[in-house]
């Protein structure tokens, strides 16, 4: 059992982009076709520190820690912990590992979580989040502007409000990626978009 507001540890191996819960009848069910997860800790690139998640949980020897939202409903829940390693996800789209655990929550709590999403679903692979090079920017880079995937954390104290999917496409090697009257998508899976006439701006790889 677990009491709301705990701070609790979790084993993770790469990038950490959940993890999720879901509130279930039975956490012993085999079936998890169209359960709401809502996340509940995530990280990409801590900006402050200068560090990916994957290097911050090396140091931590593999393990991170989050909170169980306190205002949630007592009950049992899916926990659904989620690595999404982007090491080659520029040539081959993003890996993901996954574990799951059953949780059953305690507390006084009374929220049911808007914000949620479904697997499938909540991600799409050809999304900026999940085809987005690394590589140029190891092992430290001053600053990157990673968007997470997925809705975004859930707070006891913030919006409590359905979240919708929306997906920001990266463009591979040679696809136009702006010029007057364009109004598509203008990042590039890995090079730049280089300007070669005022109306066609290509994607060239590095």
């Amino acid at each position: 059992m677990i009491p709301p507001g705990l701070q609790s540890e979790i084993l993770f191996q790469i990038i950490t982009g959940g993890p999720f819960d879901a509130k279930v009848p039975d956490a012993r069910q085999s079936n998890v076709e169209g359960l709401k997860w809502f996340k509940i800790y995530h990280e990409g690139f801590d900006s402050a520190a200068g560090l990916w998640a994957t290097q911050k949980l090396i140091e931590n020897k593999g393990k991170v820690s989050f909170k169980v939202p306190a205002c949630i409903e007592p009950g049992q829940y899916l926990l659904r912990a989620e690595i999404i390693a982007l090491h080659v996800a520029h040539y081959d789209g993003a890996q993901f590992f996954l574990s799951c655990a059953q949780l059953d929550i305690t507390g006084g709590g009374n929220v049911v979580p808007a914000t949620t999403a479904k697997f499938p679903g909540a991600y799409n692979s050809t999304d900026q989040s999940l085809r987005r090079t690394i590589v140029a920017y190891m092992p430290n880079p001053p600053n990157v502007n990673y968007p997470l995937p997925g809705p975004p954390v859930f707070d006891c104290k913030g919006p409590n409000v359905p979240w919708t999917p929306v997906f920001k496409p990266l463009l591979p090697a040679y696809e136009q990626c702006g010029g007057i009257n364009y109004s598509g998508p203008t990042e590039c899976v890995s090079g730049n978009c280089i300007v070669l006439n005022e109306y066609y701006h290509q994607c060239w790889p590095n």
